[in-house]
């Protein structure tokens, strides 16, 4: 009598845990290969009045085009993408509404990472904007002036490892604390040999603020020489390790 109770109970509960399980939204199908999923944009830059570059839902970048010349869109209250079924494929009523105004789209297609983090690093340097002098008597945070961006940026303090591959060097972050992004592609000024054979490496931010850009004075250092290594005594220029050009994410 106990087992039937129990497989009783079993059978009771089994409808509620059925029920309880939300069903699965149906996978999105682009209309075709050169389509951008307009759904869930993360970001959108521009740098000239033609164009802009956006980082989709599934952080594929992406270049818009407009029809023609279209500006501020970085300094608009609202700009919102929009386009029939939520893609946009660069066909009719494809269009960026900004602020009110309509820009017919003209084409959409796919760029890599670097350009996507290097026209991000343009339109953050070209919207900063200097606040008249002000005094203050006292403050518990300092800001830092210039702008910083997970899509071309990385704290030294979310640095994980690194190591390198044939593309260069690639460092491991804390994605909670680097805009989702896990990895990210260091691109170096010049070979950097004492920097790829040393055991452990840091990095120094130009600016002081712990992060990594590719600004004036971000550096690559090794934190230790390997032993016997006596190429830091012959080459003082070893010191100042190796500056950083890029940063961008990769997956």
């Amino acid at each position: 009598m106990r087992c039937f109770a129990l497989l009783g109970l079993a059978l009771t509960c089994l409808p509620l845990t059925a029920a309880a399980v939300a069903p699965r939204e149906p996978t999105r199908i682009a209309p075709g290969p050169g389509c951008l999923d307009a759904r869930g944009l993360r970001d959108m830059n521009q740098t000239d009045a033609d164009s802009v570059t956006v980082l989709a839902a599934d952080y594929q970048p992406w270049r818009v085009r407009f029809q023609s010349a279209c500006p501020g869109v970085d300094d608009a209250a609202e700009a919102v993408l929009e386009a029939p079924s939520g893609w946009a494929c660069g066909g009719p009523d494809e269009q960026v509404r900004v602020d009110g105004r309509l820009c017919p789209i003209a084409s959409v297609a796919r760029i890599d990472a670097r350009e996507f983090a290097a026209q991000a690093k343009l339109s953050d340097a070209r919207t900063l904007k200097t606040l008249p002098t002000v005094q203050v008597a006292a403050t518990s945070e300092t800001r830092s002036r210039f702008g910083a961006s997970p899509a071309y940026c990385f704290s030294t303090r979310a640095l994980r490892s690194w190591s390198e591959d044939p593309k260069g060097i690639k460092v491991e972050t804390n994605p909670k604390r680097s805009g989702g992004n896990r990895y990210y592609r260091v691109e170096l000024g010049t070979y950097c040999p004492e920097v790829s054979n040393a055991p452990e490496i840091s990095f120094r931010s130009g600016f002081g603020n712990g992060l990594i850009c590719g600004n004036p004075g971000d550096r690559m250092m090794a934190s230790q020489a390997m032993p016997g290594d006596l190429r830091r005594q012959s080459n003082p220029r070893n010191y100042l390790g190796c500056a950083v050009m890029a940063v961008y994410p990769i997956r």
